[in-house]
């Protein structure tokens, strides 16, 4: 009988499994701690390991750590004011390009379906995406980044409308003079002020199409028309909140309901946004509006008067009339117009698509009436390059 005691053998994998549990852990507990010093050598020491080194579950993790808290460090600069001498706008230099190299770091080492949820650090990220996105059409074709369950979760969070970097897509022609003249959206007045109100969504819903306006234009739910002039803005809301405090909500019948109580409750309290604002009211305010164009022979859109006369001819009953009415008034003064779906989503219009949701869309309201000039000079606006 043999005195060597022998054991089963492993291929190494629970010992690999708790190595990474320690690393993990250890790579919490120094995120914890970081400043903008020991950030920089982190990344100078990775870098000259290589991050291709790391195990790619463990690379994804670790930028994200390292993005989420490089985000953090810059919310306290600017809470403290750092800026104000010549040293805090130093650290603050600093810390922006190592935010520029964690940017083409997700870039370069995490596949783009692992980063979707990662937003750009910079507006810098934001055009390098774009440019990475080109890239992948041009190898692979158009790819959506979310499925149409993955969008409708979207839609039921405000994950789209807290996002650091939203895009508005528009004709050039209401830009103005490099930014004079032009302003973000159409002239609103509610409780909070005398702003303009807007349709978009964040980068991250667009992201795919990178700078294609006719994919662009049709993941949003638009018709692209090759004779207009479009342009793709992307907005820094952090930047821009300083400029003119901002609302933005995803466009559900609730929350535009409740956007439409606070702003406007003289004229729409909820009793009545309850009854305009749902499913079967808002087809049956499409399928009317759209025989009354056909009626009257108007393209975009029609008058009060126009309406009135045309539910009376077809002898809808009064109590229906006055509320069909009143969602004209609210399409006119809000702009969820007769297409309006009410569950968050634009329409896919992407030929050869199979899916049925384009985007999660946002309405905003800027709750002052300043033109785009005001927000490119403070760097809260800017013109998305390819």
């Amino acid at each position: 009988m043999s005195g060597v005691i022998s054991y089963p053998r492993t291929d190494g994998s629970d010992r690999f499994k708790r190595d990474l549990e320690r690393i993990e852990a250890l790579i919490v507990e120094i995120e914890q701690t970081l400043n903008v010093e020991n950030l920089e050598g982190i990344l100078a020491l990775i870098s000259l390991v290589g991050w291709d080194q790391l195990p790619e579950a463990l690379r994804i993790r670790y930028l994200g750590l390292l993005a989420q808290k490089s985000r953090e460090l810059e919310r306290q600069q600017r809470s403290r004011g750092d800026a104000r001498d010549e040293a805090g706008r130093l650290a603050e230099q600093k810390l922006h390009m190592m935010m520029q190299q964690m940017d083409r770091c997700l870039i370069a080492h995490c596949p783009w379906e692992a980063r979707r949820d990662q937003e750009p650090l910079t507006v810098e990220g934001v055009h390098d995406r774009i440019k990475d996105a080109r890239q992948r059409i041009d190898d692979k074709g158009y790819q959506p980044l979310f499925s149409d369950d993955e969008l409708l979760a979207l839609s039921l969070t405000d994950t789209v409308a807290q996002s650091r970097y939203k895009v508005r897509f528009m004709e050039r022609k209401y830009f103005g003079d490099n930014g004079k003249g032009g302003f973000m959206g159409v002239a609103f007045e509610g409780a909070s002020g005398v702003g303009v109100k807007y349709w978009n969504t964040s980068f991250g819903q667009i992201e795919d199409a990178d700078s294609d306006y006719r994919l662009i234009a049709n993941k949003l739910g638009l018709e692209y028309d090759e004779d207009r002039e479009y342009m793709l803005l992307v907005i820094d809301s952090e930047k821009a909140q300083a400029v003119c405090e901002s609302t933005s909500v995803s466009a559900t019948f609730e929350k535009i309901g409740a956007f439409a109580n606070q702003e406007l409750p003289d004229l729409y309290p909820p009793e009545l946004t309850r009854e305009i604002l749902s499913p079967d009211f808002q087809a049956h305010y499409r399928d009317l509006y759209g025989q009354a164009k056909t009626h009257w022979n108007e393209k975009w859109r029609l008058s009060e008067t126009q309406f009135h006369d045309f539910l009376r001819e077809q002898n809808v009953e009064p109590e229906t009339r006055i509320l069909l009415l009143e969602r004209l008034r609210m399409h006119m003064q809000v702009g969820n117009n007769e297409y309006f779906r009410g569950d968050g989503m634009t329409a896919n219009l992407i030929e050869g698509s199979q899916q049925q949701y384009g985007v999660v869309e946002l309405f905003s309201f800027d709750k002052k009436k300043l033109e785009l000039d005001a927000y490119l000079r403070a760097g809260a606006v800017h013109v998305a390059q390819g």
